[in-house]
């Protein structure tokens, strides 16, 4: 059995704060007081005792303008027992996709990232990772392909079209 922890962490980019509007700009990114990192270490604390075999998180915020970052935060809180694979949106977007996996549970074979290119697509990113089991079950090493990918929400039929074929795209 093989456990697998799912969920979007909402980027600070991306969570506007109370009483604040898109056309203000004010972000919890934004914020001086950077309430992102204490919320960020909550997660990386919940994942720690969830203990899944694997987690995958979308809206990962992977900006290289702030020092002690997302991904400084899980690596420091998870990184002893977690081996942890990002990729990044295309363009400006500063978040992408997290997959974490137990170091004592599997071995990293390859990953694939993937880019949905064009207008339609908004940047989208999936991350598919290739790991091998380090015992044996069965009388033999297994392998086990994981797949995290974060599609937007459609609003209207052509979203939904293009939404769909980004999931198909991520199995070809």
């Amino acid at each position: 059995t093989v456990s697998v922890t799912t969920f979007n962490i909402l980027c600070p980019k991306y969570l506007r704060t109370s009483g604040a509007s898109r056309e203000l700009g004010r972000n919890e990114a934004l914020l001086p007081e950077q309430p992102w990192k204490e919320r960020n270490a909550f997660i990386a604390r919940l994942l720690s005792e969830y203990n899944s075999d694997i987690f995958c998180l979308q809206e990962f915020w992977l900006s290289t303008e702030r020092q002690n970052g997302v991904l400084n935060i899980f690596e420091e809180a998870l990184g002893d027992e977690y081996e942890l694979l990002h990729h990044k949106r295309t363009g400006k977007k500063e978040d992408g996709l997290v997959i974490g996996y137990k170091k004592s549970l599997f071995s990293l074979v390859t990953t694939k990232k993937i880019e949905f290119p064009g207008f339609f697509h908004y940047n989208r990113v999936g991350l598919i990772a290739h790991l091998k089991t380090k015992s044996f079950i069965g009388g033999k090493q297994r392998d086990l392909v994981i797949g995290n990918i974060h599609v937007f929400f459609p609003d209207n039929f052509l979203e939904l079209r293009t939404r769909n074929q980004q999931v198909g795209s991520i199995f070809m």
